[in-house]
């Protein structure tokens, strides 16, 4: 048996398992989606959260708001290779970049022979391509698509918190890629 990934999540916050592989087409490695996250929402714009409300605002909070716990979450397992690469992210990445994308640019930041980066370089990258298109409002994101499958009229990206975390799957014994 070999080794797992267990990802508990709640909310729109995500993750993402990337894998790679040779592409004997273009020459070159090829990276897709392995395993990926699904949003939980109570509607739209409306993800589930968790919360710890203090007592003297208790009164301001709404009866019919729901209370999310983690009891709630979502649960995944994948299986893992050597080399896979786990990002975790807020909605300020997804709202912002589509998963082609993301996938786009962990291949960009591989060299010819498809070697491994720093896991901080892939995450800063994919940070700073949030941000930006984030503050693009001409561009199509996932956000403006899914504002006009609901009804709304928006453009561009979504301003918002942006968190990256980008881990590779290593053997235990080892503390780096060979």
């Amino acid at each position: 048996a070999g080794a797992t990934l267990d990802v508990a999540g709640l909310g729109d916050s995500g993750f993402m398992l990337l894998r790679r592989g040779r592409d004997k087409e273009a020459g070159r490695c090829r990276w897709h989606i392995v395993g990926r996250s699904r949003d939980q929402q109570h509607s739209w714009n409306f993800p589930f959260q968790l919360a710890r409300i203090p007592e003297e605002l208790e009164a301001d909070v709404k009866y019919d708001c729901p209370r999310d716990s983690a009891e709630g979450c979502l649960r995944y397992e994948f299986p893992v290779e050597r080399g896979d690469l786990v990002l975790l992210f807020t909605d300020g990445v997804s709202d912002n970049l589509f998963d082609e994308e993301v996938v786009h640019i962990v291949e960009g930041l591989l060299n010819e022979d498809g070697d491994i980066v720093d896991p901080d370089v892939v995450a800063k990258e994919l940070a700073t391509r949030a941000y930006v298109r984030s503050h693009d409002s001409m561009c199509q994101t996932p956000w403006s698509e899914s504002t006009r499958k609901n009804g709304q009229v928006s453009f561009g990206g979504k301003i918002d918190d942006i968190t990256v975390v980008a881990a590779w799957v290593a053997d235990e014994d080892t503390s780096s890629f060979d």
